[in-house]
């Protein structure tokens, strides 16, 4: 696995899991930073987002779907058992169904994307 694969592959992992270490450090602790305010924005706004650029880039670069995702979609579960909720099952299940949504758009778009990109270049051609 190349330098760049390998980085396209960890990109959201990276976020995910300094996010979840700054969260488990956190508990007990006045660190002066809104750890739930962090942990509910990562969830609802920037972990969808990190997976849907994920997916584009794996498209647009001809890397493994599978591989990518499921790496940033496990790093999301382990960051939603470190919350410790009582419904952290139903969790799981309902965002890694969102997540894996938003990461096939994204790879779909980069589909379209090299789709247009190989008219183009044989209209070119031609």
């Amino acid at each position: 696995m190349t330098k760049k694969t390998m980085a396209i592959v960890l990109f959201p992992t990276l976020y995910i899991l300094v996010i979840t270490i700054l969260w488990v450090s956190s508990f007990g602790l006045n660190v002066g930073l809104d750890m739930k305010g962090i942990m509910a924005v990562s969830l609802v706004a920037l972990f969808p987002l990190l997976i849907l650029i994920q997916g584009l880039i794996s498209a647009l670069n001809r890397i493994n779907i599978g591989l990518s995702l499921g790496m940033s979609i496990l790093s999301t579960m382990l960051f939603i058992i470190g919350l410790q909720a009582d419904d952290t099952q139903d969790l799981m299940y309902s965002y890694g169904k969102i997540y894996f949504m938003f990461g096939i758009i994204g790879y779909m778009i980069g589909q379209v994307i090299n789709k247009m990109k190989s008219i183009k270049k044989k209209k070119e051609l031609d």
